[in-house]
């Protein structure tokens, strides 16, 4: 029921149709403990907390917003500590200037339930 706006029922002999409609009794994924630590040739390590199984995406975005690299596409995750790490280069492997950066993290439950965190990164070099 999920997927659709109604449904039709029609019976061929006069019979009860019941419907029970329950909450879910799963928790939605949540993303925590999201910290970054830079080295000082520009490489980045980054770790988080999943609640549950999902389905994550990391990117790596200027201050404007703007994806400079897609750091892990949409991949399966199970719950428990994840690690990325990121070599402070662009999607062409160009190395990133020295600056502010953003690692955004995007994780989809099994329910459709969407979770997402940022945390910063300054590269120095």
């Amino acid at each position: 029921m999920r997927q659709r706006e109604f449904y039709r029922f029609t019976p061929a002999e006069a019979q009860t149709l019941r419907v029970a409609i329950e909450p879910s009794v799963a928790a939605p994924v949540r993303i925590t403990n999201l910290v970054a630590a830079t080295t000082r040739s520009g490489q980045a390590t980054i770790q988080f907390h999943l609640t549950g199984e999902a389905t994550v995406r990391a990117e790596i975005r200027s201050m404007r917003g703007e994806m400079v690299r897609l750091l892990q596409p949409s991949r399966a995750a199970g719950a428990g500590v994840q690690s990325l790490t990121w070599n402070g280069r662009d999607s062409q492997e160009r190395a990133l200037p020295p600056g502010n950066y953003m690692a955004y993290i995007e994780a989809i439950d099994s329910e459709g339930r969407v979770a997402r965190a940022t945390t910063p990164i300054v590269i120095t070099r």
